[in-house]
């Protein structure tokens, strides 16, 4: 997957979120965490509730959605698994 350089990658699901900030060079993926969310919540389907919640602004900016919970990988893992996608 090629991921722009300063392009926000925001890995969510029901009760947690980070945010990065690719700081790579071209066709490098080296993400910079920009924030850190952990609240306790039920189970939910984070991408379509996440979805429903942008504001119109914000949502046309979204280039691409993974319906997968990465939330638990570590950011060397999540490079690395972001840089296989197709």
């Amino acid at each position: 997957m090629i991921i722009n350089r300063q392009v926000w990658i925001v890995v969510a699901d029901g009760g947690r979120a980070n945010v990065y900030k690719n700081v790579g060079e071209i066709g490098e993926i080296k993400l910079a965490l920009v924030r850190s969310s952990n609240q306790h919540s039920e189970h939910t389907h984070a991408l379509g509730g996440l979805r429903k919640q942008l504001p119109a602004n914000v949502a046309k900016l979204v280039v691409s959605e993974i319906g997968k919970d990465y939330t638990h990988m570590a950011i060397n893992e999540l490079q690395k698994t972001l840089m296989n996608i197709h």
